[in-house]
């Protein structure tokens, strides 16, 4: 029975329980912030969920976060040093954006 949602960011963590889980996992929730890094991520976890066969949810919050092409709330120098940002309550963003598809 698929009855779970997992918030997939492709990385090694989320991966391993995607495919521990693959039989309980309905949908990946995958949070694209805008950056550089989004865009390939991204092609690794549409190629991940397809062979996995787990329909794949995109959430878009690159516009909470980046101020008109000019940087970000959380990163002055802009989009270029965004591994290096802190982004201010980021779990909760995120199960946030969630919450909304999971509640029937």
């Amino acid at each position: 029975m698929q009855d779970y949602g997992i918030l997939f960011s492709g990385g090694i963590d989320s991966t391993l329980l995607l495919h521990k889980y693959k039989d309980r996992i309905a949908k990946a929730y995958y949070i694209d912030y805008g950056t550089k890094l989004n865009n390939k991520e991204k092609e690794v976890i549409h190629t991940i969920c397809e062979n996995l066969n787990i329909h794949l949810k995109i959430i878009d919050l690159s516009s909470i976060f980046i101020d008109c092409n000019k940087g970000s709330i959380f990163n002055q120098e802009g989009l270029e040093n965004i591994n290096n940002a802190i982004i201010p309550f980021r779990n909760t963003i995120m199960l946030s954006s969630i919450l909304p598809d999971c509640v029937n």
